[in-house]
């Protein structure tokens, strides 16, 4: 969030800053300066309420854990052209609302990662839950990694699944990894509910 504030919101406010500092020093040209900053304040409007609606998806609050993975799937078409196949079929009322808030948060990091790690554009997301327990997969057919190497080595990209395994663990929760070089990755979340 902040590398997105920082790169989207605040340069397009140093860029209308910019534009209404020569409209100070240029008057005559006043009027097709301020039509560029009112594009750009569109723009950050824009953008503003994309990210809003990341942090805080349509329907996940109102109408539940499936619309709102429903909605992360459509997004990630249209901004990161990564076509996900949903199958969720769970009991909404089974789902505490943090509970509920952590799986699309996990579901949304693990399908970055397979953005910024697999090579390919295709993800599957499996969600199946009753009353006992709830149970998430995300699987790739990616490059894969060495899992092992990944958690335990100095590799910048261990951070992440370390985070997505330190969270599900403070909901009681288990995670485990399926991966190796060249054969995708398989990611499962499972968490008790009704304790």
């Amino acid at each position: 969030t902040a590398v997105d504030l920082h790169d989207g919101i605040g340069q397009s406010l140093t860029g209308m800053a910019m534009s209404l500092e020569v409209a100070r020093m240029q008057a005559p040209q006043v009027a097709t300066v301020l039509d560029d900053v009112r594009a750009n304040l569109r723009r950050v409007q824009e953008r503003t309420r994309s990210m809003i609606a990341d942090l805080s998806p349509p329907g996940l609050y109102e109408l539940g854990l499936a619309p709102a993975l429903q909605w992360l799937v459509v997004h990630f078409r249209s901004q990161d052209k990564l076509r996900v196949q949903l199958d969720c079929e769970v009991v909404e009322e089974a789902i505490g609302m943090d509970l509920r808030v952590l799986i699309f948060k996990l579901v949304r990091e693990l399908l970055r990662n397979v953005v910024k790690h697999s090579g390919v554009d295709y993800a599957q997301v499996t969600v199946r839950g009753d009353r006992q327990r709830v149970r998430i997969e995300v699987v790739d057919t990616g490059r894969g990694f060495e899992w092992q190497m990944e958690m335990f080595g100095p590799s910048p990209g261990t951070f992440g699944l370390w985070s997505v395994s330190d969270r599900v663990a403070d909901f009681g929760g288990e995670f485990s990894v399926d991966t190796s070089p060249g054969q995708g990755a398989r990611f499962t979340l499972q968490f008790p509910l009704g304790s």
